[in-house]
């Protein structure tokens, strides 16, 4: 985790980010843990989440 917290600011910069989330999801739940907004508790929307399997993460990209 610490690895992809210390991508986030060249992850914005090259593609233009605004924000970037990065959320820890417990197999089987719906609820995650921000990691980069002092593990608060968000609501898992993106059906994509449920393909992620250890080893293989999942990718989720929003415009807002």
């Amino acid at each position: 985790m610490v690895y992809l917290q210390a991508m986030v600011p060249g992850l914005k910069r090259a593609a233009g980010l605004a924000t970037v989330q990065i959320v820890v999801i417990e197999e089987g739940s719906k609820k995650g843990k921000d990691l980069t907004n002092n593990n608060e508790e968000v609501e898992i929307k993106a059906i994509v989440a449920e393909s992620a399997v250890p080893g293989q993460p999942s990718f989720f990209f929003e415009n807002v």
